[in-house]
């Protein structure tokens, strides 16, 4: 009977093969981060425009169910210093929302909007921009009362 030797074979990843794999995965992070980053801050937006659109919805219902008898109007507050949130109203019940301190509302015509009571219809119709540091987007009202919305876009 013949013995053979059997050498001790260590198996694994030389430092080379290790620090390459490294260096891929850093470069790939480096790359992918600003769209990470762009992630947030477009959910910021959406999640920002999808409220005054719930509110302006709000008064709109209000309106054509004649609660209480008023008709209910949301007005939109611009603040001049760019570190302060911008803010709506939901009138007459004065409940006031601040936007997030990321997104300003960069154009709005006209500044308050009513929707008459059991028709639902606006007085005018609504233009409002919605922007943050990348991305803008649009909410609009037409004079039937449809309210419509673009996508959070780079501007």
């Amino acid at each position: 009977m013949r013995k053979t030797a059997r050498f001790f074979q260590v198996k694994g990843f030389t430092l080379i093969e290790s620090t390459l794999a490294l260096a891929i995965l850093a470069i790939l992070l480096g790359l992918s981060s600003p769209y990470l980053f762009g992630y947030k801050e477009k959910l910021i937006l959406e999640t920002e425009r999808d409220k005054i659109v719930n509110s302006l919805k709000l008064a709109q219902q209000k309106s054509i169910a004649a609660y209480k008898g008023y008709d209910y109007q949301v007005q939109f507050n611009l603040n001049p210093d760019p570190d302060e949130a911008d803010s709506f109203t939901l009138q007459p019940e004065n409940q006031t929302t601040s936007l997030h301190p990321k997104i300003k509302i960069s154009s709005v015509t006209p500044l308050t909007i009513t929707f008459g009571r059991l028709s639902g219809r606006p007085d005018s119709s609504l233009d409002l921009t919605l922007v943050s540091r990348r991305f803008k987007c649009k909410i609009s009202v037409s004079k039937e009362g449809v309210i419509t919305t673009t996508d959070p876009e780079r501007k």
